[in-house]
């Protein structure tokens, strides 16, 4: 056949297929891309949950991409203008893709032989990073111009520059707009100048190159060309805008000689409040689930007063710093022994006899030098196991320095509604410190407890503040053990009367209000008061000196209903929740008052606490120390050998717990650190703070139950006429009916015999334990029995 006829031809078929092949590809693409093109396209980006206090302040947020929603409206015209220039000139007046910066960016790709820029529109960026992902391939390419088209069919174009404003990335774990100018910036995208929105501008097509964090000469180069083209396109004053920027830089060059570049929202969380939002972080993520508290945009509105957070941060941070320091000397022989018993162990798992002992040294003296000193430990010995048993041994032993370290918990609660208005978990609230030990922790709580004591007894009418007990040693058994309970100052004041008992905390009179009112009684009563169950509650004299262990918050919600005339409330801390579209999805609706002691009883209660504040064991602290003179009751605690000390009071309108111990109840907070001396100042300094700019509130009236009298105050009996008096407040009924008789001796002899009772006892009881430890282990009694 004539090759002038065949050319043709052949020309014809190689056209054809070059036209039919790129055409089937386009249809397959298509048809890969008509699951999302056949759909509505809704926008759904990841947002962060915001946490606010009381009274809108920004607590926290949780997210795990962050970023915060701004409306087109609320973003400033010079961010969208500097985005427009520097991404797409052509944004308002193109159909979702531009073939001529698409043709443009091909030949660039051709001739360096790779895919070097994307030639993309907004519209098509938008596409990219919602449904195609990052793949720069052809196939890609012909996908977001499909899904790009389709969303300018749905949406407007200012919808469409809203939702790319605030889905792009920035770097440093920030996305969207408004996000990244209160990260780079700490201001919001609608305070945002020309010049930060060149900067602003600059980094989504490189975020690691242009992030002024990590490269602010590159940044400066770029925002700078960004500024130019903008006033180029006559958008903005040239002269205007180029002095903005120069001011700009030359005030943030400091700020970036501060920052580092590795900084992220991540290492800086923007969080004033860090035991509080792990607290609500818990609640929501039981409520919603993982994702929508990470990526819902929900905004949580609490009952946190970030100006009662903040005083109560710093003063418990303050008292946890000078009380490590005292603690720290006090525990250094107890860390010793540790050590040596520690380094020991580790020595015998190795070996035996004066080797372990001498390993053992070896251990103790190589973990002061540091694990640096591996290497010569396993050359001496030849024994590689050596560096993985001191490594163990150093860890276990760094563990009990950590737990020794003193902490601290605090909690206020609003006395009317229960609301959480002040919440420190520890000391150290940026350091790793996660554990809440004012929900979490669970330790005896001491006198602190005897505010319940005091309250079954009442309640029940067994006693009232006039009731006179003998402060007097006392040996109570059980079977074949004994208990003698003393008193914190290791002294007895004979003849005491209930009010001035529970104001100088005095232990014996507790225990003989235990004996009147019945421990199952009083564990039901505390179980009442606490909302907590009443199995928890080991039911023997030692109840009546706080050997349950219980949560800060368990405590400050019973002396809330102190504070609440009888009635209990349960602690909480959200009012009310709105998702991102700003509907309300949850309100809390007060719970109606249930009662769980009498208004009389919380009066009462109220007088004897107010004495304890007033004139008792808290007076030095909190009037004196602290300074603070508004009416205020409550109660110290302090655990055996000064493990714990407590503070729990209320104001008309605050109810708040301090306390402070050792993680390790191994260790103590130092000699005589009690509940007065370590935890009421703080206490005290709260209040003062909080109340400097706080109308003062009024405690309850005496309710029509409740009767004063006057009294003899020492017997508690109605006054004769050589009688000291004053008046006290009782229920109706359990007045005193029988007039003193003028005895007013403080029964002196008494109390030496009980004393001396008292001894004789304890001496028969310890020669008891001796005979039986001799006859057990058939040796001769040793010198150190007697």
């Amino acid at each position: 056949m004539n090759i002038k006829i065949l050319l043709p031809r052949a020309l014809a078929v190689f056209i054809c297929f070059m036209l039919f092949v790129p055409f089937v590809y386009i249809v397959l693409v298509y048809h890969e891309s008509f699951d999302v093109i056949k759909q509505e396209l809704i926008f759904r980006p990841k947002l962060s949950t915001c946490i606010y206090d009381a009274n809108g302040e920004l607590v926290a947020e949780l997210f795990n991409e962050n970023r915060r929603y701004a409306a087109l409206g609320d973003i400033s015209p010079e961010i969208i203008k500097a985005f427009l220039v520097a991404e797409d000139r052509d944004f308002y007046r193109h159909s979702g893709y531009d073939f001529i910066s698409m043709a443009r960016a091909l030949i660039i790709d051709l001739a360096s032989g790779e895919i070097r820029q994307g030639g993309s529109t907004i519209t098509q960026q938008l596409a990219k990073q919602l449904y195609t992902g990052q793949e720069r391939t052809i196939r890609r390419k012909i996908q977001e111009i499909f899904i790009a088209r389709e969303l300018e069919r749905q949406y407007d174009k200012d919808r469409i520059l809203e939702m790319y404003l605030n889905q792009i990335y920035f770097g440093h774990g920030v996305y969207g707009v408004d996000s990244a100018c209160r990260f780079f910036f700490r201001k919001n995208a609608g305070e945002s100048g020309a010049a930060e929105a060149a900067v602003l501008a600059a980094i989504p097509a490189a975020p690691n190159r242009y992030s002024p964090l990590k490269n602010p000469r590159d940044s400066m180069l770029r925002s700078r060309q960004i500024i130019d083209d903008v006033t180029g396109a006559g958008l903005l004053d040239r002269e205007k805008a180029l002095e903005e920027f120069s001011a700009f830089w030359h005030s943030y060059a400091g700020e970036l000689a501060i920052r580092g570049s590795w900084e992220s929202v991540n290492s800086t969380p923007h969080d004033r409040a860090p035991h509080f939002t792990d607290y609500m972080r818990r609640v929501l993520i039981k409520k919603y689930g993982e994702d929508r508290v990470y990526s819902g945009g929900l905004r949580v509105y609490t009952t946190l007063d970030l100006r009662q957070q903040d005083i109560a941060q710093r003063v418990v941070a303050e008292k946890v710093k000078d009380q490590r320091m005292t603690a720290r000397l006090y525990n250094r022989g107890a860390l010793n022994d540790m050590d040596r018993t520690l380094a020991g162990e580790s020595a015998r798992r190795r070996t035996t006899g004066k080797e372990a002992a001498i390993l053992a040294l070896l251990y103790r003296e190589l973990r002061l030098a540091g694990l640096d000193e591996l290497e010569l430990l396993t050359d001496l010995l030849n024994a590689d196991g050596e560096s993985g048993m001191l490594e163990r041994f150093s860890r276990r032993y760094e563990s009990l320095v950590r737990e020794s370290a003193v902490e601290g918990a605090f909690i206020a609660l609003d006395v009317k509604s229960g609301g959480i208005t002040a919440m420190v978990g520890g000391g150290d609230v940026y350091n790793g410190n996660q554990l809440n030990r004012a929900m979490q922790t669970y330790r005896q709580p001491g006198s602190a407890f005897k505010a319940f004591v005091y309250g079954a007894g009442i309640e029940l009418k067994k006693i009232s503040p006039a009731t006179a007990f003998l402060d007097l040693p006392l040996v109570f058994r059980e079977g074949k053990k004994t208990w003698s309970p003393s008193n914190y100052e290791k002294s007895f004041q004979g003849r005491v009367l209930a009010r001035n008992a529970l104001a100088a905390s005095l232990n014996v009179a507790s225990v003989m209000v235990y004996e009147k009112t019945g421990g199952d009684s009083i564990a039901h009563f505390a179980s009442g008061i606490m909302g907590i169950p009443r199995e928890r509650f080991a039911v023997d004299p030692t109840l009546a000196l706080g050997t349950t262990e219980v949560s800060l918050m368990e405590m400050v919600r019973g002396f809330a209903a102190y504070a609440r005339s009888g009635t209990d409330v349960t602690p909480h801390a959200i009012v009310n929740i709105t998702d991102s579209r700003g509907r309300k999805i949850y309100e809390r609706i007060p719970e109606k008052n249930r009662r769980v002691v009498s208004g009389e009883t919380a009066y009462i209660m109220t007088s004897l606490l107010r004495d304890v504040v007033d004139r008792g064991t808290a007076r030095g602290a909190i009037r004196n120390k602290s300074g603070f003179s508004l009416p205020a009751a409550g109660k110290t605690g302090t655990n055996t050998s000064y493990r714990d000390a407590w503070f729990i009071g209320y104001t008309p309108d605050l109810v708040a717990g301090v306390w402070f111990g050792c993680d390790s109840q191994l260790f103590s907070l130092g000699s005589g650190q009690g509940g007065a001396e370590v935890a009421a100042p703080v206490w005290g300094r709260f209040m003062r703070e909080v109340y400097s700019s706080r109308t003062k509130g009024r405690f309850p009236d005496r309710p029509e139950g409740v009767i004063a009298l006057d009294i003899c105050s020492k017997t508690g009996n109605l006054p004769g006429a050589d009688c000291p008096v004053r008046s006290e407040v009782f229920i109706r009924g359990t007045e005193p009916m029988e007039k003193c008789r003028g005895d007013h001796s403080e029964i002196t002899g008494l109390l030496k015999q009980a004393k001396q009772e008292k001894e004789i006892l304890l001496n028969r009881e310890r020669e008891k334990r001796d005979r039986r430890v001799v006859e057990k282990q058939g040796i001769e009694i040793e010198e150190h029995y007697f």
